[in-house]
């Protein structure tokens, strides 16, 4: 059988999008399969990477760049989308066609229009429904362009991959999703993760500290989290607060930065904006804990990330949060700074109970078993 890919060539800054999608896609090309030959479609690639590893691998693919105008057009107008496909303008539905593509998979979570192909959805979230209080996530422009895309798109799936019964709820309040369309596969722990690597010296400088590895937008929270350190602080001048990530919102970037100075934290909390996967495994082999404060969920990678390198994880109780890791996390209120702070103080207070199973947990979850569960969720719609 011959099988579609459609993924988004993410850049790395990206975040978890860019990690899980990079994770899946490795472990794809890698994977011999006598059941399935695979035909990708990358869109929008920025990096070059996935297109340089098809070639290395000698893999058919086809690159196709499509604009967000151009995506909502075809979602919002059905009329369009039919003049579109009728002149031969859809390359995903020509190179498919011409490979004799019977199943199309869109590996990750994509913002795209319907093709002719029966295809399979992958869902992570719905922020723009579930946690639509800032502008990044919920802004008229966002909203609006979400919504009509992922309304036509889940509707004319064929089966729809969700992680959580919470992201399902979601879906199915938002959008009235057949639940018999929904097969349900969790975040996979990234691959890398699990890799020994060699002892380092502790990386810049840094002894005891808590890690906090999120983008800079406002959903993730650091705001609160900067208050919460500012109280912890004052018990425990010996720890630090590291934050890595990309800017994404320069206005909220220095809003951080001013909470910092204000509270006299200069030399207590530590960006490092972008880090290197390299780098930020050393982070976390070094950290103390993670700590997570995002209020947006209900699936995230730095817990698993964490756990892998056998450190413990304090993680806001977002919708999801408890589903996704159970017991294995600590959890508290992301929009009380006070709360945030007692869990950081019962933490190094030893009044938090060591997980010995957190590392195991991880390896439940691996790009390996999750095309496992791909593939037979494939087999079985063939069938």
């Amino acid at each position: 059988m011959n099988v579609g890919i459609v993924l988004a060539g993410r850049n790395s800054k990206d975040g978890g999008g860019y990690t899980i999608t990079k994770d899946l896609f490795d472990a794809l090309i890698k994977r011999k399969n006598d059941l399935f030959s695979f035909y990708f479609i990358i869109r929008n690639e920025q990096n070059q990477y996935f297109s340089k590893e098809l070639k290395k691998n000698k893999i058919d693919f086809c690159l196709v760049y499509d604009s967000k105008f151009k995506i909502f057009l075809l979602s919002s107008f059905p009329f369009l989308l039919k003049i579109f496909n009728y002149f031969n303008f859809n390359k995903y539905n020509d190179y498919f066609k011409k490979n004799s593509v019977n199943l199309v998979w869109f590996l990750s979570s994509e913002n795209m229009y319907p093709l002719n192909i029966p295809y399979i959805t992958t869902i992570w979230d719905i922020q723009h429904k579930t946690n639509p209080r800032y502008k990044e996530t919920g802004s008229f422009l966002v909203g609006l362009f979400r919504h009509k895309v992922i309304s036509v798109l889940l509707k004319n799936s064929k089966k729809i991959i969700v992680g959580t019964k919470v992201g399902y709820s979601e879906l199915n309040q938002h959008y009235l999703i057949n639940k018999k369309k929904v097969f349900f596969i969790p975040h996979p722990t990234p691959s890398i993760f699990f890799k020994k690597f060699k002892k380092r010296k502790k990386i810049y400088n840094l002894k005891k500290y808590f890690l906090y590895p999120a983008n800079f937008w406002a959903h993730k929270n650091h705001l609160r989290l900067i208050e919460a350190f500012s109280i912890f602080n004052s018990f425990h001048d010996n720890y630090q607060l590291v934050l890595t990530g990309d800017c994404k919102d320069r206005e909220y970037f220095a809003k951080i930065k001013n909470l910092i100075k204000a509270k006299g934290l200069n030399k207590r909390i530590k960006i490092l904006r972008f880090v290197t996967i390299a780098e930020l495994i050393a982070l976390y082999d070094g950290c103390e804990c993670l700590i997570y404060p995002s209020t947006s969920g209900p699936e995230n990678l730095p817990p698993l990330e964490a756990f892998a390198r056998g450190k413990q994880v304090l993680i806001s109780n977002y919708p999801g949060a408890r589903e996704q890791l159970i017991d294995n996390a600590h959890y508290f209120n992301p929009y009380n700074h006070v709360d945030i702070y007692k869990i950081m103080d019962k933490f190094v207070k030893k009044k938090i109970l060591y997980k010995k199973d957190i590392k195991l947990f991880s390896r439940t979850r691996t790009a390996s078993l999750y095309l496992n569960k791909v593939f037979y969720l494939i087999k079985s719609y063939i069938q």
